[in-house]
């Protein structure tokens, strides 16, 4: 059953500690969600007001395959949009919604499974280091699928990782499988604000905020999709169960060029990442303190001195009050590109 509202706090504390992943869960999250999916998978009909859903996948599905998936692998399902719409064209097909968290309608079907996990532990089955919940099964991990989908996730995981985790996935492809990759092409503004400073850390909230994008991979001035886009590239490359079928930019402003909303969306996209970044600090900094007081109860060698958590809390409301109560304009949206990568493992002769 998915979680209720009071679950999610003690989730996200969890998940801020474990996952490097920049958005909270809860009703904005999932309206973001709902936008990104419907602005790609609906296409605009020629009366301007009106949409008609494309299909589940941009590959065509029907010139490789004489019938639908069997089994089928959404990594980030998040609320289940998109599975909800593939249902209906592949009525036959077993979903598996991979999530760190269970946000799946309790109406979504029969068909529809949901898989606890996290990209970069999950996969290490029996590993010391990976709780309980989030390891994988056995049955999850011998499953061959023909169709996985991996959706919006270069946010997600940090540049280093990229090339295990693609290794990861890309081996659970049946024969003939597809593996698609579709990324939003979100690149945050810089924060316009200058942030307090914790006197015992030295470290501003936006250039925490930035830093978190950067062991990502993403995204100074400098870097941008296309890098992010080549990094995949070449890390599915080096792999030999996988060949490249094709790749695809579509801009966002022909999907939804008369937006005025737009700007507000992803200025709430930020306001989202602020909230997210300050439950994890703050899940780490209680954390770093416990650490810090065992070793002193052990009489083991410690210099490190104890965090003022209440004033660095303080900090970060600060600045969130900055980025919640300033308008939308200074994080005008400039357009952005999505990407459309797919990959098909070889079949076995």
């Amino acid at each position: 059953m998915p979680v209720d509202e009071n679950q999610l706090l003690e989730l996200n504390t969890l998940q801020g500690v474990m996952l490097p992943y920049p958005l909270q869960v809860g009703e904005e999250a999932r309206k973001l969600e709902k936008y990104l999916y419907g602005l790609l998978y609906n296409r605009l009909r020629s009366n301007g007001i009106d949409r008609v859903y494309i299909g589940p996948t941009f590959h065509k599905w029907s010139t490789t395959h004489c019938r639908p998936p069997t089994n089928v692998l959404d990594i980030g399902a998040g609320y289940g949009y998109w599975i909800r719409d593939a249902r209906e064209v592949w009525p036959t097909a077993n979903f598996y919604a991979f999530d760190f968290h269970n946000l799946l309608p309790s109406t979504i079907g029969p068909n529809v499974h949901h898989v606890q996990g996290d990209l970069l532990s999950s996969f290490a089955i029996g590993g010391p280091r990976v709780p309980l919940e989030l390891r994988l099964s056995p049955e999850f991990l011998e499953r061959r699928y023909d169709y996985i989908r991996m959706a919006n996730m270069s946010l997600a995981i940090s540049w280093d990782e990229w090339p295990k985790v693609l290794k990861n996935l890309t081996s659970l492809l049946a024969s003939g499988g597809i593996f698609e990759l579709v990324d939003d092409g979100w690149f945050p503004p810089v924060f316009e604000f200058v942030a307090p400073i914790e006197p015992q850390k030295r470290y501003t909230y936006d250039r925490a905020f930035q830093d978190m994008l950067h062991i990502r991979g993403i995204r100074g001035a400098d870097i941008a999709q296309k890098h992010w886009a080549k990094h995949v590239l070449t890390s599915l490359g080096k792999l030999s169960n996988i060949q490249h079928v094709s790749i695809e930019h579509k801009d966002v402003s022909t999907y939804e060029p008369d937006d005025l909303q737009m700007s507000y969306r992803w200025w709430r996209t930020l306001v989202l990442g602020a909230d997210a970044i300050e439950a994890r600090f703050m899940a780490w900094l209680y954390q770093e303190n416990a650490e810090i007081d065992r070793n002193r109860s052990m009489r083991l060698q410690e210099v490190r001195e104890k965090t003022n958590i209440p004033q660095w809390i303080e900090d970060f409301h600060q600045l969130r009050d900055l980025v919640k109560l300033s308008s939308p304009d200074p994080y005008v949206y400039n357009g952005s590109t999505f990407a459309i990568m797919i990959f098909q493992r070889p079949r076995q002769a």
